[in-house]
């Protein structure tokens, strides 16, 4: 069919070429032939109409009309019907690879605007290619007196289209978020129009990790926390990072027979899928299979039973705090009050003290606090949560246990895969990950 199109497109453009020069080529000969006659002076003399009136020369016999004449004009309507029956079937066959040729095209061009546009105002703080990167900010306290200049950790945005909706995006880039993200578009006073925000989303669209390079990040961000939670502990940087690989080492071991068990539960349609042929279908049936190996896992790690929930909670912890990619794989970001400025690491007051002695982990920030048994009073079950996380919140819909639902905003993003228009959105964390950070939160 692809094939049909193409060959449909080509003939229409020489027919076009050809029908072009039929109209033309009349219209430039009668032109010239006329500007001669001026400039030769070689027209009939004025007044003369005697001669020359058509209306005053001698009939066309009848037998001229109804023969030669009325050949030609009837032959001269065949061919144009013959080219109008042609033509336009031609014309129609290529029509949609007009409308997608189009799209590809308002595509690119929104891209590279949005590319542009995006380089001028949000590199600084987001870095190039929306790779994360630091924003100052004056931070005050409720009276507005001046507490510290922080450098607040700018999230990367090559992943944004899984963590929100582009309609979320939107309103981000229109009114700005937390206080710190300002506001872009001019619905929120911003200097961009309407376009200019869509054509940033559409240079997002372009820039979305894939999978691999996703689940990459988390792990080494999470060992990375992990080591640094140990050097708080009072270990060398040395001994704090083969401990961290440590720990994710007996994470894999204690994911590896719940896995086990999860292939040989799916063993016969393993085996089916298997045989078929490679290709696109087979590829869609191991994704699919792979999404259920993981998701038994995750319901596995959240079993009431499971023998093993000390780690769980401690490789939790190091998910929900992870500050790769400027936090966007975390939880922190949001549910810790200074976490994305380092509010106790690095952030100093006048007098040189720390902004915060210590973090309250999910004490909530930007995002509601989660301790004191919060997420076990929002969600009955563990699967509950999960799901929530996975999805993250709409505007307007309810979410949360019968008789404890509250309404979305939009503001919670979802970790887990994502479809929107066409486009796929590849998961920010696993659910076993996921089933990690709700063992940690409902045990805060």
């Amino acid at each position: 069919m692809s094939s049909l199109l193409l060959l449909a497109a080509s003939t229409q453009r020489t027919i076009a070429w050809v029908l072009a020069l039929l109209v033309t080529v009349p219209v430039i000969f009668l032109a010239v032939r006329r500007a001669f006659a001026v400039i030769t002076k070689s027209d009939p003399e004025v007044g003369s109409e005697i001669e020359l009136a058509p209306n005053r020369l001698p009939a066309v016999p009848d037998e001229f009309l109804e023969g030669t004449r009325l050949d030609r004009s009837l032959g001269a309507g065949l061919v144009t019907l013959a080219l109008i029956g042609v033509t336009l079937p031609l014309y129609w066959l290529g029509e949609p690879g007009r409308i997608d040729g189009a799209e590809a095209n308002f595509d690119r061009i929104f891209t590279s605007r949005g590319g542009n546009s995006y380089e001028e105002n949000c590199t600084a703080c987001h870095g190039a290619g929306g790779t994360a990167g630091i924003a100052s900010f004056t931070l005050t306290d409720s009276s507005g007196n001046y507490v510290s200049q922080v450098d607040w950790a700018a999230p990367a945005l090559n992943t944004v289209l899984t963590r929100m909706s582009e309609e979320e995006v939107t309103h981000v880039l229109n009114f700005g978020r937390n206080g710190v993200m300002p506001a872009w578009g001019g619905p929120g006073g911003g200097p961009l129009t309407s376009q200019q925000v869509r054509n940033l989303v559409f240079y997002m669209r372009s820039i979305q990790l894939d999978s691999e390079t996703i689940h990459a990040n988390v792990r080494t961000g999470v060992e990375q926390r992990k080591a640094a939670m140990f050097a708080e502990e009072g270990m060398s940087n040395e001994d704090a990072a083969a401990a961290a690989a440590d720990m994710m080492s007996n994470v894999d071991s204690m994911l590896a027979p719940l896995r086990a068990d999860a292939e040989a539960l799916l063993a016969s349609r393993i085996s089916g899928v298997d045989r078929l042929p490679e290709g696109e279908i087979r590829d869609l049936e191991e994704a699919k299979i792979e999404s259920q190996i993981q998701n038994i896992v995750a319901a596995k790690l959240l079993e009431d039973d499971f023998a093993q929930t000390d780690l769980l909670i401690e490789w939790g912890e190091a998910l929900f705090t992870n500050r790769a990619d400027g936090g966007v794989y975390g939880c922190a970001r949001c549910h810790t009050k200074g976490f994305s400025y380092q509010a106790v690491e690095s952030a100093e007051r006048v007098d040189g003290s720390p902004v915060l002695d210590e973090y309250v982990q999910g004490g909530g920030a930007f995002g509601p606090s989660l301790t004191d048994g919060a997420t076990l009073g929002r969600f009955q079950t563990p699967g509950e949560q999960q799901g929530f996380i996975s999805l993250g919140s709409s505007v307007g819909v309810n979410y949360g246990s019968p008789g404890a639902t509250s309404q979305g905003s939009g503001q919670m993003p979802g970790f887990g895969a994502r479809s929107e228009g066409g486009n796929d959105y590849n998961e920010l964390l696993s659910p076993p990950e996921i089933a990690a950070i709700v063992a940690y939160e409902r045990n805060l």
